[in-house]
């Protein structure tokens, strides 16, 4: 009978909580760890996250689900009375839900109901393609897919502005932050800044060859990112048009690119691959489990939204071991190094 000083059950336990801390090791090390929390298991057509990246739209084949994001719950869901959807925004701070069909129409309903506000049609032909509320709900700007765009009073519909900004569909608008103006994005690959206060378009990045697939734009800092069909990857800057300066990743034609509202981290999604999350300031990276329609990060939350043929959930990447330095510790007593696979660890906002 052994003893509790036994030295073959010491050597046994030491073993064991060796074998321990290296499947500990593996699995903080992996590029799949994550944790997953489901939303929806149902497959997801279309996306849209609020301004302030707690409320979230799911567009499906035939409803339409809302989710309060911080409480992990269902606000409602709605069915989409046979009308195809083509378009899809929402805005927190006007607490309104917007979604355009096929039929011309961009429905309205308040967002933390589903009561109906009514339905507007915002063109005399063509179909809704992209729709964006500002930053602070004031203003609802709808894309055409005859190019159009249309600018309206989010409080009473009524119209801003209109303009005729792409030849072919109007694939994406961005509202450039605190400021009377957004970007679009057309079919024809091209760019167009529009300037709500003099009433004027002008196009961006004139002098590339390259079209442009994707724009993700957000934060104060004055620039956005986009992706090319070259596959190459663009950090442009508002205030120069034919500013562009290359991310140092490889090219993947193809691709979109969707970005934080704080720049820290960003998402290159291939066309039929799981997405791959780079954080800016390091260029870390993690990878997705499976392909995806669109991809937004919930800054507030720490988390990024997925959407796709699985349906709809929220991603935290598992914390990576610190690194710290010599002393362990910075002059305030806390590690230096914070975990590198978080998207929400670095909110410095700076650009890289």
């Amino acid at each position: 009978m052994r003893t509790p000083d036994d030295p073959a059950e010491g050597s046994c336990k030491i073993v064991t909580m060796r074998i321990l801390l290296l499947l500990l090791l593996v699995l903080l090390s992996s590029p799949a760890a994550a944790y997953l929390e489901p939303l929806l298991e149902r497959p997801v057509r279309k996306m849209a996250i609020s301004e302030d990246t707690l409320f979230a739209a799911f567009g499906t084949t035939d409803t339409i689900a809302v989710y309060d994001l911080a409480e992990r719950s269902a606000l409602f869901e709605m069915p989409l009375d046979g009308a195809t959807l083509t378009s899809l925004s929402v805005s927190r701070v006007g607490n309104r839900l917007a979604w355009g069909d096929d039929q011309g129409l961009v429905h309205l309903h308040a967002l933390q109901t589903g009561e109906s506000h009514g339905a507007l049609r915002p063109f005399e032909q063509g179909n809704p393609t992209a729709l964006a509320f500002s930053s602070d709900g004031r203003m609802l700007a709808v894309g055409s897919d005859q190019g159009e765009l249309s600018v309206r009073i989010a409080r009473n519909n009524s119209d801003r502005a209109a303009f005729k900004s792409h030849e072919g569909p109007v694939r994406e608008i961005a509202w450039v932050l605190s400021e009377p103006q957004l970007v679009t994005l057309g079919d024809d690959g091209r760019l167009k800044l529009t300037n709500l206060i003099t009433t004027s378009q002008s196009p961006i990045g004139e002098t590339r060859t390259t079209p442009t697939l994707s724009l993700s734009l957000g934060g104060s800092a004055g620039n956005y990112f986009t992706s090319e069909a070259d596959g190459s990857f663009l950090v442009r800057v508002l205030t120069d048009s034919e500013s562009a300066y290359p991310l140092p990743y490889p090219k993947f034609p193809g691709a979109r690119i969707r970005a934080s509202s704080d720049n820290v981290m960003i998402a290159i999604i291939p066309p039929d691959a799981p997405p791959t999350y780079v954080r800016m300031a390091d260029g870390r990276r993690k990878s997705g489990s499976d392909p995806v329609v669109d991809v937004a990060f919930a800054v507030e939350l720490g988390a990024v939204i997925e959407a796709g043929d699985f349906g709809a959930r929220l991603l935290r990447f598992a914390p990576s071991p610190a690194k710290p330095d010599q002393s362990g510790t910075d002059h305030s007593g806390h590690d230096h190094d914070q975990a590198p696979d978080d998207p929400t660890q670095d909110h410095t906002g700076h650009n890289h």
